[in-house]
């Protein structure tokens, strides 16, 4: 599941640049994950005070249906009433789509959350806990660091381990936030990537 903040503390560099960096995440691991109702199942929740879920678990097995529909999340634009953060919140509220069968989830599959960090968090002490109490959950949870905003220590902190963080690097030709290809190989590797505890817990 791809967690996204689209909060207007963002600058519009930032924005752009998670969705481009969850694109080039989906255009990698295309050829290596096979999506369907017994294989992998992708979704995606966006937050800024208040979680929503934007793509069910079932909704498509369509790569190409489901880039698009990401690639179209709008930031938000409700001004003040919606300028924070709220991570954690939006990490549990992920958990509840991940973990019930009711909403598109398998009982017995694998869990893993990737999640876009910016360092717009509200409260990032509850955001570490929540972390760890996922990973205690069997939910992998991948932290990827976009912008100039957050810390390299929160980045690590609100990953399932240091092996699951990742910090993106600007590029000055595109101008924008990207991972390195090397990067972009292991999160392919979706295998590799499960854990059940943290590293540094």
């Amino acid at each position: 599941m791809f967690v996204l903040d689209t909060s207007l503390r963002l600058s519009q560099e930032t924005f752009s640049g998670s969705l481009k960096i969850i694109n080039s995440i989906l255009v990698h691991i295309k050829p290596f994950v096979s999506l369907g109702p017994n294989a992998t199942q992708m979704g995606a929740v966006y937050f800024s005070s208040e979680p929503y879920l934007f793509i069910q678990l079932n909704e498509t097995y369509d790569y190409n249906i489901f880039a698009s529909k990401l690639m179209s999340i709008a930031q938000d634009n409700r001004g003040y009433k919606n300028v924070t953060s709220n991570v954690a919140q939006a990490l549990n509220f992920t958990k509840s789509y991940l973990t019930s069968v009711g909403r598109g989830a398998r009982a017995l599959s694998r869990k893993l959350i990737v999640h876009v960090y910016t360092g717009f968090d509200s409260n990032v002490t509850e955001s570490v806990a929540m972390t760890q109490s996922l990973t205690r959950d069997q939910i992998t949870v991948i932290s990827i660091g976009v912008g100039k905003d957050y810390k390299d220590d929160d980045v690590l902190s609100t990953a399932s381990s240091a092996f699951h963080a990742y910090f993106s690097d600007y590029n000055d030709k595109d101008n924008s936030w990207e991972l390195s290809d090397v990067e972009l190989r292991f999160i392919g590797n979706i295998d590799t990537l499960i854990c059940t505890e943290r590293v540094n817990s």
